[in-house]
């Protein structure tokens, strides 16, 4: 795999053994798994500072998903790397409220402390930078 630094200068390589995935149906939808595979790719995205491959993945999910949660927590991922702060904020608010509604009342939902943390995140460098 090759990975990249902040300023996106390449490191050198770091092998491993292959990896294999194997999704069982169990119940879960394909919508679901694709998500799954999704989430997974870009995250080896994110790590290597790669923003510009994780736009498409997040229009594939929107397509299937027009209320992703998911969806708007990556493309804020994707903006914070970018130091699109603005952008990033207004995903990451995004993705929470549709968390409120599509969640509002329930028992046992866990709430999105990440989501949480990179929105004040990303509030604290907005703030910093207009000082």
């Amino acid at each position: 795999m090759q990975v990249r630094d902040a300023k996106g200068k390449a490191l050198p390589e770091i092998s491993s053994p292959p990896v294999t995935v194997i999704l069982k149906s169990r119940g879960l939808s394909l919508a679901w798994k694709t998500s799954f595979l999704m989430i997974t790719n870009t995250g080896y995205y994110l790590l290597d500072h790669q923003f510009a491959q994780i736009e498409p993945y997040v229009q594939n999910m929107l397509t299937n998903d027009p209320n992703s949660i998911s969806a708007y927590e990556l493309r804020g991922d994707m903006l914070a790397g970018e130091d699109k702060l603005l952008e990033a904020k207004d995903a990451y608010l995004k993705a929470l409220n549709l968390f409120g509604t599509k969640y509002h009342g329930q028992k046992n939902v866990e709430y999105p402390a990440y989501l949480k943390s990179q929105l004040t995140d990303v509030v604290q460098k907005l703030n910093a930078s207009a000082k």
